[in-house]
C-alpha cells in the first residue's frame, strides 16, 4: 500500500512565521561605538613574505592613496608593482575622480580588480 505524502511549497518569507502570532517590537542594537571604528589597509608581499598595514580612522580615496604611496616607497621606482584590489569605490577610477588611475600610471603601479561579488 502506497503512502500519501503531502508537499507544501514555502517561500523564504513564510518559513519561520506563524500567521496567528503578533509581530514582536523591533529591538535596538545593544552595542555602542563610543570611539568610532577603525579601518585597516593591508598588503601582503609575496616575495618577502611580509605583511604591511595601516589603520586609519576614515576609509576614503585620499587615505587609500596615502597607503599606495607608502607601498610605492618600499620599492625602487623602476620596479613595477601589482596591487590586487576589491571593487570598493575608493579603489576605482571614475569619470568624476581620476586620482587613483592617474597616480598608478605615473608611478609604475598596476591595479588588478577582483570580480564583483567575489569573496
Amino acid at each position: 500500500m502506497a503512502e500519501r505524502v503531502r508537499v507544501r511549497e514555502i517561500d523564504d518569507d513564510e518559513k519561520h512565521k506563524d500567521p496567528d502570532r503578533e509581530p514582536r517590537p523591533r529591538r535596538r542594537a545593544t552595542y555602542t561605538r563610543p570611539h568610532g571604528v577603525r579601518h585597516l589597509f593591508a598588503a601582503y608581499d609575496l616575495g618577502k613574505d611580509k605583511l604591511y598595514g595601516h589603520i586609519k580612522p576614515r576609509k576614503h580615496r585620499t587615505k587609500f592613496l596615502e597607503f599606495c604611496r607608502y607601498l610605492r616607497s618600499l620599492y625602487p621606482a623602476e620596479i613595477r608593482i601589482a596591487i590586487v584590489l576589491d571593487n570598493y569605490s575608493p579603489h576605482l577610477t571614475t569619470k568624476k575622480d581620476t586620482r587613483v588611475g592617474d597616480w598608478a600610471a605615473a608611478n609604475n603601479v598596476e591595479f588588478a580588480y577582483t570580480p564583483t561579488n567575489s569573496s
